[in-house]
């Protein structure tokens, strides 16, 4: 497992700067100024249905005119494309034998939800997702809340093939996907240039969806320049796995990167 990453930290030590400065819920210190800062971007901006919000310039981006409820799990090869945005009604799980190609710029947005009503995309062992973005043109999974906060949705789960200490068969700690096996150079597709924002929904008191979670994931798979923002779990969390990994950049994470 080799892992190149780049972590942006908004904030520690809150005991020991600022004079122990603290904030209200839903903001963080900055510790640059000693000033408290919303968590929210942009909380005075509402996008419309078809629009998503572009939180560095705080402005809503039209994302197509069309946009697909996506309601029942993926059980053949199926490609998503640019000229649309899809919606996520559910928790959406790519089954095994499909592939889920995914054209770069696309938009994918989770509705906003939590415990049974936390929507997800889900890439079952033995099925594929084919996430080519561009630099130019990133994949996009977002929120469909007019106003996104961390934990808005669920995030992205991937199950491979690798060996596990639990067993031949080990089940996901969330999502109830089964992972695990014999096969290091299992192939679970692709994920570059892509970005997951305001997840880490809440499933239970003690389980939370991380941005993107890689179970036993193989060499096959390529996975390089994601990016997660806004995140109420973690960023990016491995469970095992042989998948090598470049370029991951986590923002405002409010547990581990």
């Amino acid at each position: 497992l080799s892992i190149t990453c780049a972590f942006a930290f908004v904030g520690c030590g809150e005991d020991e700067i600022c004079d122990g400065k603290a904030c209200a819920d839903g903001e963080i210190l900055d510790t640059s100024t000693c000033d408290c800062v919303s968590t929210v971007p942009c909380p005075d901006v509402t996008c419309a249905d078809d629009e998503i919000l572009n939180a560095a310039d705080c402005t809503c981006v039209d994302v197509g005119s069309e946009v697909i409820e996506v309601t029942e799990s993926i059980s053949d090869d199926v490609t998503w494309t640019s000229d649309k945005a899809y919606h996520l009604g559910g928790r959406i799980t790519v089954l095994p034998g499909a592939t889920l190609t995914i054209e770069a710029g696309t938009v994918i947005k989770g509705e906003a939800g939590i415990q049974a009503n936390s929507t997800a995309l889900l890439v079952a062992r033995g099925a594929k997702i084919e996430a080519k973005g561009t630099a130019s043109a990133p994949i996009k999974f977002t929120s469909n809340s007019a106003n996104p906060r961390p934990g808005d949705w669920g995030g992205i789960v991937i199950a491979g093939k690798t060996p596990t200490n639990k067993g031949a068969t080990a089940e996901s700690e969330v999502a109830g996907l089964n992972y695990g096996g014999t096969d290091a150079a299992d192939n679970s597709g692709t994920l570059t240039y892509v970005i997951a924002e305001y997840t880490g929904a809440k499933i239970n008191g003690d389980q939370e969806f991380n941005g993107i979670s890689l179970y036993t994931v193989g060499t096959g798979t390529t996975i390089n320049n994601i990016a997660v923002f806004n995140g109420a779990d973690d960023g990016v969390e491995f469970f095992g796995g042989t998948v090598s990994v470049e370029n991951i950049l986590c923002v405002n994470i409010k547990d581990d990167m």
